[in-house]
């Protein structure tokens, strides 16, 4: 199993001020003990999305960077273009682009998500850009200056939760991030919907890079876990559950509940302070979104979970890393039970030495 790390990009307050040391250290430890991937969010809530890909690229040298995840509606598709750009030659062509319709970041600034058809429309004028340096959207013709020769493009992939957004990144996208669940029936349908998306799209279905996210916690205590985990298995309750739930595997029981749950969520509250976490349990939610979308527990326990999800054809997975405690507890018994070395990199030589080194 190979593991693309999220962390939060923030900074500390000092006394001398506000710092990045800690957030520097963390970045260059999931690289050392052999993360493949190194993501942030695009939000409100911390450092602004690519000045803190900007220094993760400069202070690392093998982990490919990207954000994760960004959206068409608050960034403009020639500055999104300009930015990937960027990211890409700082990062010595180790960037890659993750793209969805629009969550918190979207809904804080009072405006709504794309639908399928406006991030079909954006996604296509994006790599346009990219490849040919001119596009139009929405009837405004975009340039883009950065010259063509001996250039490479960062590969795009599209976040995917509902069934019309499975298969659209499955027909325009170099991969996708699997955002419906980690229950079988979900894992087997969110596949084969991609994979239909390709052959619709004439494309080999094997030639979509499949990636999963998760909601994660590892720690000492099952009860620690759990409870660093309860904001974060809230979100995407919300977000990859609401607009209908149609094909999406959801017990019919639970539905009102969820009704509930969406009505009641507030995006200003989200990722911190409890109160949609509250919610959640106080309308019988959690242990539903926990056992769909959570890798939660002891090491043991969070080790007995990625070899079931790894029986079901999940190859590759996001995991959140909260801090240097966690990451530390990960990579000394979960990461050498379960992953697999980083393309290019000698069996035992990058994990080993990184794990000593944290």
């Amino acid at each position: 199993m190979r593991f693309a790390a999220h962390v939060t990009g923030r900074a500390d307050v000092t006394p001398q001020g506000f710092s990045v040391a800690g957030f520097i250290d963390i970045v260059k430890a999931a690289e050392e003990v052999g993360f493949d991937r190194i993501s942030s969010a695009d939000g409100q809530g911390g450092l602004e999305c690519f000045t803190a890909h900007g220094l993760m690229a400069s202070i690392t040298s093998k982990a490919h960077i990207g954000p994760h995840v960004t959206n068409p509606v608050t960034r403009d598709v020639g500055v999104m273009a300009s930015a990937m750009l960027s990211l890409h030659a700082i990062s010595n062509g180790r960037a890659f682009l993750t793209i969805g319709r629009g969550d918190g970041a979207v809904y804080n600034t009072g405006l709504t998500p794309a639908s399928v058809e406006e991030m079909k429309e954006y996604f296509l004028a994006l790599r346009q850009l990219l490849e040919e340096g001119e596009t139009v959207h929405r009837g405004q013709r975009k340039l883009l200056g950065w010259p063509r020769e001996r250039m490479s493009n960062p590969p795009l992939y599209l976040v995917v939760e509902g069934p019309r957004m499975l298969r659209l990144g499955g027909a325009i996208a170099d991969g996708v991030y699997i955002g419906a669940g980690l229950l079988p029936e979900v894992i087997a349908d969110a596949v084969a919907a991609v994979h239909a998306g390709a052959l619709e799209a004439g494309r080999d279905p094997a030639g979509v890079d499949i990636w999963w996210d998760s909601r994660f916690s590892v720690a000492p205590t099952h009860e620690e876990a759990l409870a660093a985990a309860l904001e974060s298995i809230a979100s995407p309750g919300n977000h990859a559950l609401r607009g209908g739930f149609q094909g999406k595997h959801i017990p019919k029981e639970l539905e009102p509940r969820l009704v509930q749950f969406h009505r009641g969520y507030d995006y200003a509250e989200k990722g911190r302070g409890g109160k949609n976490a509250r919610l959640m349990e106080s309308l019988g939610l959690r242990d539903y979104f926990l056992q769909r979308f959570g890798v939660v527990g002891t090491p043991g326990e969070v080790v007995e979970r990625l070899r079931f999800l790894e029986s079901l054809g999940v190859g590759q997975i996001s995991v959140q890393m909260r801090d240097m405690e966690q990451l530390r507890l990960f990579a000394r018994e979960v990461m050498p039970e379960v992953s697999q070395p980083r393309p290019g990199v000698l069996a035992g030589s990058s994990s080993n030495a990184g794990i000593a080194a944290v």
